[in-house]
């Protein structure tokens, strides 16, 4: 049997939702936005799934519907006091 390899360029997913903040972040290359967008739930009593698509940009106008495509990256960083290194993934805009 073949091994299966993992290609990162391929780890993309589309979300549905409503963007309801966008936060605004000065990154060392340019602005970062943390764009929240809220997944209904698929009953009531399931609480609505938030997650956070980082962009360059801000996805649309607050409280509108928004279709995107993200892919998930990783992001290495160091704790400086125990040493530790994280890797910590995120969704960032398909561009």
């Amino acid at each position: 049997m073949a091994e299966k390899q993992i290609v990162t360029e391929n780890l993309t997913v589309t979300i549905n939702g409503k963007l309801a903040e966008a936060s605004r972040f000065d990154g060392t290359n340019g602005p970062i936005f943390e764009n929240l967008i809220v997944i209904p739930s698929k009953d009531q009593y399931t609480s609505p799934t938030r997650i956070i698509v980082k962009a360059g940009h801000q996805l649309a106008q607050l409280n509108s519907m928004v279709e995107v495509k993200a892919s998930i990256r990783s992001r290495y960083w160091k704790n400086n006091k125990s040493g530790k290194v994280q890797y910590t993934p995120e969704l960032w805009l398909s561009e």
